[in-house]
């Protein structure tokens, strides 16, 4: 990668050289020789991929899509919650109508179980 290219996209990502030195896990000062041809890289094949994996996490943070898919996120993890209420308080329900009726109980001991199991684990 060229010096100029390297520059020119840590500008576009709106990093200074020490914060983006901080994402390689180099000095700024590093940046700073890459930047002006004074050395090159290591390697420069995993200095692109870690500049192309910060341009597309910079996309995605710009992306309109992603504040409404979070939306629709929060707003199924609500509903989610809603309905394992409701599941709880039906499980809750059925395993005191069969534990009112020993003889039932006895005989649906193991659903009786599973259903506690599954109480348990919602909770």
């Amino acid at each position: 990668m060229k010096a100029e290219e390297l520059k020119r996209r840590r500008v576009a990502l709106g990093l200074t050289q020490a914060q983006l030195g901080a994402e390689m896990d180099v000095s700024g000062n590093t940046i700073s020789r890459w930047e002006i041809g004074e050395i090159e890289p290591e390697h420069s094949a995993m200095l692109d991929k870690a500049l192309k994996w910060l341009e597309l996490s910079k996309a995605l943070k710009d992306d309109p899509w992603l504040e409404e898919a979070e939306g629709m996120l929060a707003q199924m993890e609500t509903k989610l919650k809603a309905r394992r209420k409701q599941i709880r308080k039906e499980l809750v329900d059925s395993i005191a109508r069969i534990e009112a009726n020993p003889k039932r109980a006895a005989r649906m001991a193991d659903d009786l179980n599973a259903m506690k199991k599954d109480l348990a684990e919602l909770s």
